[in-house]
């Protein structure tokens, strides 16, 4: 997913909440740490697909993703840092899914280095993707790097120049 989309929410948790009639309630962790999230929803309902599409015009008119289904007995291995969106179809017989997650310690190589690297370069919400321009930007990379709970942290922020094709 373009980085455009990716904002940075709270972190946050399920609590099972017992006294309330045994729902889940969202809690925020404490302390606040942020975490990025992609804010498309890709597989909108036919209802809000345009509403999506304007508000989200260049992630619906690029490139088309990669459509997989994966079936009883089966697997699918997402490489970290890899961008994914699920859905479940029920069973035909039971009408049930159920889906099994792994995780395991990211290994933090080449991937995350170029990861970080593309964090700290500037972009524009309005900008032509086709455009090699950059504009005066502050990086957001302190957000998902540090924890707010470290008060001697200072904002990591760079401003860059405008660079265009020579």
């Amino acid at each position: 997913v373009d980085r455009r989309y990716i904002q940075y929410y709270a972190a946050a948790q399920y609590v099972y909440n017992l006294q309330d009639g045994g729902e889940f309630e969202l809690e925020l962790e404490n302390p606040i740490r942020y975490v990025p999230w992609c804010s498309v929803d890709p597989c909108p309902l036919p209802m809000e697909k345009q509403r999506e599409i304007e508000k989200f015009p260049l992630y619906f008119n690029g490139p088309k993703p990669f459509e997989v289904t994966v079936k009883a007995g089966e697997m699918l291995y997402l490489p970290s840092m890899w961008f994914h969106h699920v859905r479940q179809i029920p069973d035909e017989k039971t009408g049930l899914t159920i889906a099994i997650n792994y995780w395991y310690d990211m290994q933090f190589d080449i991937k995350y280095a170029y990861f970080n690297f593309l964090q700290f370069i500037p972009y524009s919400l309005s900008e032509d993707p086709s455009s090699r321009k950059l504009i005066n930007a502050e990086s957001n990379f302190d957000k998902c790097s540090r924890n707010s709970e470290d008060e001697s942290d200072t904002t990591l922020s760079q401003d860059f120049k405008n660079v265009s094709d020579n």
